[in-house]
């Protein structure tokens, strides 16, 4: 199984921060936001990792890469993009992504503005037991804040049966996090997505579209969990994850 980290968006939201930096680079404390994303890997033996970026911020991280020898073994992948105006988003970089995979080899996707605490062992063990797409989800526990992500509904079995991007009336308090496997027989339909000119930018939108062509399950993740978004939440990461450990 490969590992890919998206890291190919400009932060805009971010804006005047991410301007020259990308949020994979962002400080958390004494580490990057991306250290913390790929000692989560580690400790559970990944060690097949690629990172996708856009031509603005390549050279950043490649030389981010090779200042650890920790690193030496991730793959730097350039999408060619220079702008958010021309940027593939996430759905057009996991499509770019296919051509360093081989066709019987799954992938497991997290974005890189994603930080938690849980380990991914036991997201890893459902996905290979379903054999099906499976997106990691959490819990706000409040309906009302649930309405900044990706809502998503599940059955008795854990199967998606919905998934609504920022609905002004969310469900449920269940959201999408950016962390995805997707097995190899699935690649197709990315490609087919891509095809119909859907949304390339929105990895929940594919989510949303995937449910009503084949199973997609749902991991339900326990921790703690922020999504670097907004200037509010990148403040609360290093005040929560900034800690000299």
């Amino acid at each position: 199984m490969k590992t890919l980290i998206l890291a190919g968006g400009y932060g805009t939201r971010l804006y005047p921060t991410t301007l020259n930096i990308p949020k994979a680079l962002l400080d958390i404390g004494k580490r990057k936001l991306i250290d913390f994303i790929l000692a989560k890997c580690f400790e559970c033996g990944i060690k097949d990792i690629s990172v996708i970026t856009n031509d603005r911020f390549y050279s950043m991280l490649v030389e981010w890469r090779n200042s650890s020898k920790e690193y030496s073994s991730i793959e730097i992948i350039n999408d060619k993009t220079s702008s958010p105006e021309n940027r593939l988003g996430a759905v057009g970089d996991l499509e770019l992504f296919l051509d360093h995979v081989s066709k019987d080899e799954d992938i497991l996707v997290i974005g890189s503005d994603n930080i938690f605490d849980w380990r991914l062992d036991e997201f890893i063990k459902f996905s290979l037991e379903k054999k099906s797409p499976v997106v990691g989800l959490y819990d706000l526990e409040n309906i009302q804040d649930a309405g900044r992500f990706g809502v998503v509904e599940i059955d008795g079995k854990n199967k998606v049966t919905n998934l609504e991007e920022k609905p002004g009336v969310p469900k449920t308090s269940l959201i999408a996090t950016c962390i995805y496997y997707f097995p190899a027989k699935s690649f197709g339909l990315i490609k087919k997505y891509l095809a119909e000119k859907n949304d390339r930018d929105t990895s929940g939108m594919y989510i949303k579209w995937l449910s009503g062509k084949t199973d997609v399950y749902g991991y339900i993740f326990r921790g703690l969990w922020l999504d670097i978004g907004h200037k509010n939440s990148l403040e609360k990461a290093v005040m929560i994850f900034g800690k000299d450990l």
